[in-house]
């Protein structure tokens, strides 16, 4: 038997859950694309994420 409390599944191990439905996608550039994509979302102020949901119309638009 193992006496070392490494690895395998625990209670109350791992990180908890945020409670939000988010899915993570993978986004293949170059890094020029990169780097002017992430000038494009700090230009507007906001992350990368947030500016390419709202350049793809994926959010609806705030009224004010």
């Amino acid at each position: 038997m193992n006496d070392r409390n490494w690895g395998g599944k625990r209670e109350g191990a791992g990180r908890k859950a945020t409670g939000l439905n988010i899915v993570n996608i993978t986004l293949t550039l170059t890094k020029e694309e990169a780097k002017k994509l992430k000038e494009y979302a700090a230009h507007e102020n906001l992350s990368v994420s947030r500016f390419l949901a709202k350049a793809l119309l994926l959010t609806p638009e705030k009224k004010d």
